[in-house]
């Protein structure tokens, strides 16, 4: 029990948690996003076989990409998105969706 050190730790997931990630945080136009997706249930147990939808945002919060992706036996799941080269700057959100 870390509660005497202001360690709360983080908000409980709901039926599902995604760790999302990339190679790094920033990205150019012209360049492509590589992004992997965890996917994992309340206890922590990996997602086969769910079936994502992937939305990309830019800056303006205009849709700019979406992918359909299944994860694999291990809740794994992969994609990449092209950025256009005249692609707005400033920051841009990717959402996950599932049929859960």
């Amino acid at each position: 029990d870390l509660s005497d050190r202001g360690v709360n730790g983080r908000e409980a997931s709901g039926d599902l948690d995604a760790f999302i990630y990339s190679n790094r945080g920033i990205f150019r136009p012209s360049e492509t996003i590589p992004v992997r997706i965890l996917l994992r249930d309340q206890l922590g147990k990996a997602k086969p076989n769910t079936k994502i939808s992937l939305r990309l945002y830019d800056s303006r919060q205009v849709k700019v990409a979406t992918k359909l992706l299944t994860t694999d036996k291990s809740g794994y799941a992969h994609s990449t998105f092209d950025i256009p080269v005249s692609a707005s700057t400033g920051t841009w959100n990717l959402e996950l969706y599932t049929g859960e």
